[in-house]
């Protein structure tokens, strides 16, 4: 080979060579750019998760603390949120029906807001202690409460099955008066009203238990609509 022939062709690999490491070089850096523009979506990406911020469970915002584009503090409230499907409800129990109640009876629950409805559920929990200021003890009942009719602290009263056969006295809740602490009924007593005091135990929609003052066979009094009864006033008994 001619010697002008070598030093050209040693000149073309000499480019060659350089535009390769040229290449190999700017792959280099096209790969440290990539690994930095991994690193800055990472980032980003946990900035945005950082951001928002996720219910624990489904359910629906009670109370909101913030407001758009207001600054938080790590640990800071930013909403209340409830579970109302099922709803919990509370019920106080009098002590004396603590036999009655199990866990598992069935029980139907009346709301004012919907006043010719029930919502059916079951004794849930029934709490161990008994509150020594009102002699009643806690149970807790769970509901279904589909479409959300039932809000949260709704007062509501509660029926529970029981196979317990209890005699009590009962009377019209119109027939008892209540006046300077103390309740009081009329019986009927040869053709006069009598004025008796009496102690109730529990109560119903439309009747209540009388526990001390009045024996199953006397006749009580219910008074007509506008007419306040008055003792030893007379009276036609009607049966």
């Amino acid at each position: 080979m001619a010697q002008g022939t070598f030093d050209e062709a040693e000149t073309r690999y000499n480019s060659a060579r350089a535009a390769y490491d040229v290449a190999v070089q700017g792959v280099q850096t096209l790969r440290a750019q990539l690994a930095q523009r991994r690193s800055a979506v990472a980032v980003a990406s946990k900035k945005r998760g950082d951001a928002v911020i996720r219910a624990p469970f489904g359910g629906q915002v009670k109370e909101r603390m913030v407001t758009a584009g207001q600054y938080l503090k790590v640990q800071s409230p930013v909403m209340v949120i409830v579970n109302t499907d099922p709803l919990r409800v509370r019920l106080k129990v009098p002590e004396k029906m603590a036999g009655w109640i199990a866990v598992g009876q069935p029980l139907t629950v009346a709301v004012e807001a919907y006043p010719d409805r029930s919502f059916e559920g079951a004794v849930g929990r029934i709490n161990p202690s008994v509150d020594p200021q009102t002699r009643s003890f806690e149970v807790e009942a769970l509901l279904e409460n589909h479409g959300g009719l039932l809000k949260p602290g709704f007062f509501a009263k509660s029926r529970i099955a029981s196979r317990q056969v209890v005699t009590m006295l009962l009377v019209p809740s119109q027939a008892v008066r209540y006046a300077y602490g103390v309740y009081k009924v009329f019986t009927v007593d040869g053709g006069s009203l009598k004025e008796r005091e009496v102690k109730l135990g529990d109560q119903a929609e439309d009747s209540v238990e009388i526990v001390e003052g009045l024996s199953d066979r006397q006749r009580v009094a219910v008074p007509v609509p506008g007419q306040e009864p008055r003792d030893g006033a007379p009276v036609d008994a009607v049966r």
